[in-house]
């Protein structure tokens, strides 16, 4: 599975304009598909807790992640950023901490946030997981510059 985003980056890298060819049309396809499945009810695959995914989802799952790393390219590359300010550059320049941290994070807050709502249907669902992310994204911000700073900075490496 890897080799295929590998051959998919290689080519974006190559040919760079086929990348606003083809985010239009992918996005289309992908809306229409993902309306199309919750209307029928199917399965959506998803890259979560699980590793099982069937043949027939393969395809589907590719499409996915590939139209949603088209989506974080274009995006990024038609934000403003400022030197410094931009949220984007900070969890950038941060990664590896926020690596380290976020699977404590998240699943912290999605054991707390279990005791006090239990998600029933779908769009429950996505508030539960929307309020989690509305919450990590501060947390991951302001932890991040902690590992610039002994005795974190050596957790990364950085002596």
């Amino acid at each position: 599975m890897m080799l295929i985003f590998m051959a998919f980056g290689h080519c974006l890298k190559k040919y760079p304009s086929k990348m606003g060819t083809l985010l239009p049309y992918g996005t289309v396809i992908y809306l229409l598909l993902f309306l199309f499945s919750v209307i029928l009810g199917y399965h959506i695959p998803n890259s979560g807790h699980g590793t099982a995914l069937s043949f027939k989802e393969i395809p589907l799952h590719l499409f996915c992640a590939t139209i949603g790393t088209l989506m974080v390219l274009y995006i990024s590359k038609k934000l403003f950023i400022s030197k410094g300010n931009s949220v984007l550059e900070i969890f950038g320049r941060n990664s590896l901490a926020i690596y380290t941290v976020h699977y404590i994070i998240i699943e912290t807050l999605i054991f707390a946030l279990g005791k006090i709502w239990q998600p029933v249907d779908q769009l429950d669902v996505f508030l539960y997981y929307f309020i989690i992310v509305a919450i990590a994204m501060p947390c991951f911000y302001y932890i991040a510059p902690l590992f610039k700073k002994k005795p974190l900075n050596y957790l990364l490496g950085v002596f």
